[in-house]
């Protein structure tokens, strides 16, 4: 699934990647979970790492991604 956040205002777009940060923890305890600034750099690489990296053992992943455009 892909949640895509855009809009003028900062401080509403981080309510809700905090919410649905925190309904995924509910779900998911144990699940692994990454963030990502591609401004940084090699961020591109490790989030292909990341993706690519799917274990058999955890089946539910979360990545975020700031700063796409």
């Amino acid at each position: 699934m892909l949640i895509f956040l855009y809009g003028p205002e900062a401080f509403r777009r981080h309510k809700k990647k905090q919410f649905y940060r925190n309904e995924f923890r509910k779900k998911h305890p144990n699940a692994r979970e990454e963030r990502f600034d591609l401004l940084d750099d090699g961020a591109e690489v490790k989030f292909l790492e990341f993706i690519r990296g799917q274990s058999l053992f955890d089946p539910f992943t979360l990545s975020s991604l700031e700063n796409v455009y």
